[in-house]
């Protein structure tokens, strides 16, 4: 028996579609307190900046939730002193918009069906109920057989402990399971370190990679898991 892991956002979940259009509605309610002189292309440039660099330190357990959010409002208002109320209050602008446009990627059901009957999980860097709630509303829980996030392991992707516990989850070892992400360092090459076959889903990137599998989109990915694993797997 085989089993395919994947990501979330970036692989599943189309969070840059949903960032972008929550980020477009922060910055014009928000207008006023910013920096008249920046324009969207470079608002949105900043705003990714901070986010990463804020959520790499909640990922590394270096603050909570709240905390990460808080100082991601304080950065990108360049108020350092803004009360945590009014910070999490200005981030809600934020969400939801963000909210409002969450979906799937358009080969994301097509691939997850056509590999029904082998286990399926998702292993994601994040927080429990955000998560949880992503695949909620997009219908991936229904698709998948285990949900499995940072915030509940306490240890996040490209720890080998993150990939392990994922692996349990679906009740096989590593060696018999793929997990495929859209971070090639993070999740492909990651979780080859872990002893599972690491896939890299290149969504539009120019970069290349000659050590694991390598596709453009999930249809290609599926079309590859067929050919190699269809009997082994027991899919058709």
């Amino acid at each position: 028996m085989i089993g395919v892991l994947f990501d979330l956002d970036g692989t599943l979940f189309d969070h840059a579609r949903a960032a972008r259009s929550g980020v477009t509605r922060f910055m014009s309610e928000l207008r006023h307190r910013l920096d008249p002189d920046e324009d969207e292309p470079a608002f949105q440039a900043r705003w990714y900046r901070v986010t990463e660099h804020w959520m790499d330190r909640y990922l590394a357990g270096e603050m909570s939730l709240v905390e990460h959010q808080v100082a991601r409002m304080r950065e990108i208002l360049g108020e350092p002193g803004l009360y945590e109320a009014e910070a999490l209050s200005v981030f809600d602008r934020y969400r939801v918009a963000y909210r409002q446009h969450w979906q799937l990627f358009p080969d994301v059901e097509r691939c997850l069906h056509g590999l029904e009957g082998i286990p399926l999980g998702i292993l994601t860097n994040g927080a429990v109920e955000p998560q949880n709630e992503k695949a909620r509303k997009t219908g991936l829980s229904a698709m998948v057989d285990v949900l499995v996030t940072s915030g509940e392991l306490g240890v996040s992707k490209p720890s080998p402990r993150a990939f392990e516990a994922a692996c349990e989850r679906l009740q096989l070892p590593p060696e018999r399971c793929l997990y495929v992400g859209d971070r090639l360092d993070v999740d492909a090459r990651g979780a080859c370190g872990a002893g599972l076959m690491g896939v890299w889903l290149n969504r539009g990137s120019r970069d290349r990679a000659e050590d694991v599998p390598t596709f453009s989109n999930l249809n290609e990915f599926s079309g590859w898991f067929q050919r190699r694993f269809g009997e082994v797997a027991g899919t058709s």
